[in-house]
């Protein structure tokens, strides 16, 4: 089933794909299958609403059922960029590419940033900033791996004492980032492997750390301070 992702939406494969306006460049789609109950026709939609409610996606008239099925994401020349789906898991594969970029921030100075990845996805992004300090000298340059979620977290890291727990799906860990002011000062890799997928991080009332694990059995886990 093939859509044109050049024209406005029209029913039946080969038309056109899009809800509305013109395919951008550096902008996420969601992929959508859409049903008219009453004729029980099937089709694909494309839009830059990305939810799961499609809460600003223009539906064709009749159209009243849909459901998200996946995600991709244009480069600056508005071309797909490559990607493999593995059922509800998304892998760009177009090699390295700037979702932010800013050769002028300062030091002791932070940047917000509005991702291109679907709302409430769990995200693995790299962070890097090149070998040089803001005033010109070598200051030996990092690399560091972040997991987080997109717009709404989810409950899927959580603050705790100047602690920042994240919890890992792909990767299998808990991260401990140890914050200073708006610095991630440490970072620390636990439980890798040990309760497998975690998709939920949350504090407790009586102050102790719980998991939850992502799995069809899945597990509640507490965490205590050792003796």
């Amino acid at each position: 089933f093939s859509k044109n992702l050049g024209y406005t939406w029209a029913a039946g494969g080969g038309n056109g794909g899009l809800d509305t306006g013109s395919f951008a460049a550096n902008s996420g789609y969601g992929v959508y299958l859409i049903r008219n109950s009453s004729t029980e026709v099937v089709d694909v939609l494309i839009s830059l609403d990305k939810t799961a409610n499609a809460a600003t996606m223009t539906k064709p008239s009749g159209f009243d059922q849909w459901r998200l099925i996946g995600w991709f994401r244009t480069t600056g020349s508005a071309s797909i960029m490559d990607f493999r789906q593995y059922g509800d898991y998304f892998y760009l594969q177009s090699g390295n590419y700037w979702e932010f970029n800013d050769s002028s921030i300062t030091s002791n100075s932070y940047e917000t940033v509005t991702t291109t990845a679907p709302p409430r996805a769990n995200c693995y992004w790299h962070l890097y900033r090149d070998g040089t300090s803001a005033s010109g000298g070598d200051s030996g340059g990092f690399s560091i791996g972040t997991s987080f979620t997109d717009t709404d977290p989810g409950g899927s890291n959580v603050l705790i004492e100047g602690n920042l727990f994240v919890g890992a799906l792909k990767f299998e860990l808990l991260v401990r980032l140890e914050i200073d002011g708006d610095q991630v000062v440490n970072e620390e890799r636990l439980l890798i492997g040990t309760f497998g997928r975690i998709r939920d991080v949350r504090e407790g009332l009586d102050g102790l750390l719980y998991l939850l694990t992502d799995e069809k059995d899945g597990k509640l886990i507490r965490l205590e301070p050792a003796d």
